[in-house]
């Protein structure tokens, strides 16, 4: 998807971060590394 829209060329890495918004008692971010697919679909 980050290939898709422009965000990443083909082949590189992706850093993605997820979390509730600050100040969430308890509550954790997310962080995920990812590779855009080599090859786009379409």
């Amino acid at each position: 998807m980050a290939a898709d829209l422009g965000f990443a060329r083909p082949g590189e890495r992706v850093l993605m971060i997820a979390g509730p918004p600050g100040g969430s008692p308890g509550a954790a971010d997310t962080l995920r590394i990812a590779h855009a697919p080599s090859v786009l679909d379409g």
